[in-house]
């Protein structure tokens, strides 16, 4: 009889196409120790989305895998602006593929098969030292709108899922403040806008991930640091982002306007300076900087936890609905 049962239900299966639910991925950790700073813990991503989001086997998958990379270990190498554009055209002297073409499931992107491409046998900073994807790097810049990307509509390395606790936080750095976005009714709006992409042109990227992902990182504790216009240290790993395109001079090609692929991603730290430049904050001088969770005080932290009890997580900035369109 069970036989028989057996028998009937992959017949039925057959005929309908029907497959069972695969059980969740969970997500991997191939370090004894998280690189934050701060006491975390696993959040329900981290039982559900494995560390190739839903592309497990795919170029996309390995891409997702180095994304999640948690244990890139070693002293950070300080970067400048200069260096991550001298590595993006390096990418494209070395014709490593990258961008995509079309939009949402027909979109076709062009990744490297074999990200050993990336590695520093193959990468210089613009003084010469061998960088390259995987290694541990810092940089000094101003953060500029911290914010979830893609809430609503998910992103492939995580699995699709629509809420901000489960997708990155999306962070430019910049070398000096960015244009303020323009507000909806602001009649100059085109102008500002058209400005602020230029400014974003010279820009880099840093994310931090959901996965094991610090309260303190979340996206309003960093908008109020960003609020500052004060200098910060972001470390984590270098990490080439071949789904987009980068400026050309100071005209966007993708929806997520930056100067170079090369990205911070995760970040690991993040501190705050004491002063107001960037030639007062030298990477280096440990004196000048203050961990995270100590620039922003208990009254400022209640205040930003109980502001977040009344604001909804949904994006209505029209600017960043399409920022990873179709990934």
């Amino acid at each position: 009889m069970a036989r028989a049962f057996i028998l009937i239900a992959a017949m039925w299966l057959v005929l309908t196409g029907s497959t069972v639910p695969a059980s969740p991925e969970k997500f991997q950790i191939a370090c004894q120790k998280l690189p934050f700073p701060f006491k975390t813990k696993a959040r329900p991503i981290d039982g559900s989305c494995g560390n190739e989001g839903d592309s497990k086997g795919t170029a996309k998958g390995r891409q997702n895998a180095v994304k999640n990379n948690l244990c890139s270990e070693g002293d950070a190498v300080t970067l400048s602006f200069e260096d991550f554009m001298s590595l993006q055209k390096q990418a494209k002297d070395r014709h490593v593929p990258f961008g995509g073409d079309g939009f949402g499931p027909t979109r076709v992107e062009h990744l490297p098969e074999d990200r050993s491409v990336l590695s520093s046998a193959h990468f210089r900073t613009a003084g010469g030292r061998p960088i390259g994807e995987g290694d541990k790097v810092r940089i000094v810049a101003f953060m500029d709108d911290p914010h979830a990307a893609d809430v609503g509509s998910g992103e492939d390395v995580n699995c699709h899922n629509p809420k901000a606790a489960d997708n990155d936080i999306h962070i430019n750095l910049v070398e000096r403040p960015a244009p303020a976005k323009p507000g909806k009714n602001d009649p100059d709006a085109e102008q500002k806008k058209a400005a602020r992409q230029v400014a974003l042109c010279g820009a880099i990227v840093a994310e931090v991930i959901p996965h094991f992902r610090p309260d303190i990182f979340q996206a309003q504790f960093l908008a109020r640091i960003a609020a500052r216009n004060t200098p910060v240290r972001i470390s984590g790993q270098l990490f080439f982002d071949a789904a987009h395109r980068p400026c050309e001079g100071s005209v966007p090609q993708d929806s997520s306007v930056r100067g170079s692929l090369w990205e911070i991603h995760p970040i690991y730290s993040i501190d705050v300076c004491k002063h107001k430049t960037l030639h007062q904050c030298p990477a280096a001088s440990e004196a000048v900087w203050v961990p995270l969770d100590q620039s922003i005080g208990m009254f400022e932290m209640l205040a930003t936890r109980l502001m977040s009890l009344f604001t909804s997580e949904e994006d209505d900035d029209e600017e960043r609905k399409d920022e990873h369109l179709g990934e």
